[in-house]
């Protein structure tokens, strides 16, 4: 089985906002205005998920 995804930048920025935190980097002005433009928060988690994909 062959699974392709496209992943758009915009897919990525609240988990690298989420991982800016973990680091210990500050994101809060990038995040902001994330937020302003309409983006979606960080997501609570990270990592993949509990159940494979089927």
């Amino acid at each position: 089985m062959l699974r392709l995804t496209w992943v758009q930048p915009e897919d990525l920025i609240g988990h690298e906002l989420r991982q800016a935190v973990l680091d210990g980097r500050e994101p809060s002005a990038v995040a902001a205005r994330w937020r302003a433009a309409g983006g979606p928060d960080a997501p609570l988690t990270a990592g993949a998920s509990a159940r494979p994909a089927s």
